[in-house]
């Protein structure tokens, strides 16, 4: 899973996932992958300032 991450500003955020999400499927049209959204936490923000954007990466475990 694919995860976006936002500071303060979660519109900022949603409109940066979207816009991932849209080139994501411009680049690889028959991925998968899910997109989801966080807010990055204060240990991230307290380094980078009020209004970061990035992503992170998940494996995703399936139970069996």
């Amino acid at each position: 899973m694919i995860n976006v991450g936002y500071g303060y500003d979660r519109e900022e955020g949603v409109q940066f996932q979207k816009r991932f999400i849209e080139r994501l499927k411009q680049e690889w049209p028959q991925s998968k992958a899910e997109v989801g959204i966080l807010q990055i936490g204060a240990t991230i923000g307290v380094h980078t300032g009020p209004h970061p954007l990035g992503f992170g990466i998940i494996k995703k475990v399936l139970k069996k």
